[in-house]
């Protein structure tokens, strides 16, 4: 494991094979697309606990200065202790040689466990394609709040029939599962209907029923990096994912400030506040000790507190 930290590297064993795969700039559409036509159940969402949100770093690397002895540096995200307040996590990174690159470890770091919203969803034996460390695309239509993905219904050249009628627009792009087990995503040229006519024709072509996604402006796919593949044993295979933010990289590399793509355009909603506010108390002795609880009643809710 310490010599895939230099890389950022994930490694996985399965079906006798080796994986190696590094966290990196990928100029490339996610390896497969999953949708909710293409799962059991629905996706399931998790994040971790505050404490997790580091807004420092401290990183331990060999100072060439100072005969290659250990050294620190220190890297501190002002953004991020605003929101989740002062974490620091320390990092020892074996052949780091120079400080702007233990700083750009840690960077890397407090960048990544920021997005710590992970998935987790069952699907059929398609879930066995994507090994751990490949990128997977999803749309989520319910926090969408748009169906942007669904199965191919027919495919003639450059004219995609969908299952369903689409927002889609001139320079989106359509991501298809394709037979060789990739993902490949083409511009669209128009629509009409359920057709969407692309700019250039998939290579292999898509074949009816193949599992579809829509990335657009407006809305982008929500991607990440398979962290666990179980099989079920009944037909199902249970897949397991962490936030992947191709953002990120220029943000460390190059210090670039670029604003994320919205996930979701569900408009944001407040509580309005309350009135006809009625309070009462009640007091009782519980074990020699008397406790109070306030009753407040808001146009019907009851909400009790201690």
């Amino acid at each position: 494991m310490d010599l895939a930290n230099i890389f950022r590297g994930m490694i996985s064993w399965s079906n006798n094979l080796l994986s190696v795969d590094a966290d990196m700039p990928r100029e490339m559409d996610p390896d497969f697309v999953f949708n909710k036509s293409n799962i059991v159940g629905s996706f399931t969402f998790s994040s971790t606990s505050e404490r997790t949100n580091y807004s420092a770093a401290i990183v331990t690397y060999s100072n060439p200065q100072n005969n290659y002895q250990d050294d620190q540096a220190s890297v501190y995200s002002q953004e991020v202790a605003d929101r989740f307040g002062f974490n620091t996590i320390e990092l020892s990174r074996i052949g780091c040689t120079r400080e702007s690159e233990a700083q750009r470890h840690g960077a890397y770091a407090i960048e990544t466990n920021r997005d710590d919203n992970g998935v987790e969803f069952k699907t059929g034996m398609e879930g066995r394609i994507p090994r751990v460390g490949k990128v997977i695309g999803i749309n989520n239509a319910p926090m969408a709040g748009r169906q942007n993905g669904g199965r191919v219904a027919a495919v003639s050249g450059k004219r995609i029939t969908l299952d369903r009628a689409v927002a889609a627009k001139a320079g989106d792009t359509l991501i298809i599962n394709l037979p060789d087990g990739k993902s490949q995503g083409r511009k669209v040229q128009g629509v009409q209907d359920r057709i969407v006519t692309v700019e250039q024709e998939y290579n292999p072509a898509p074949q009816a029923e193949a599992g579809w996604i829509l990335d657009q402006s407006d809305l982008a796919i929500q991607q990440f990096r398979v962290k666990r593949v179980v099989n079920n044993n009944d037909g199902t295979v249970t897949i397991n994912g962490l936030p992947y933010n191709p953002n990120k990289f220029p943000r460390v590399d190059d210090g670039a400030v670029i604003e994320d793509r919205p996930v979701t355009v569900v408009p944001p909603r407040g509580q309005e506040a309350p009135d006809d506010i009625t309070i009462s108390s009640l007091y009782r002795v519980s074990q020699g000790i008397g406790i109070t609880t306030l009753v407040a009643t808001v146009a019907g809710e009851k909400c009790d507190c201690v």
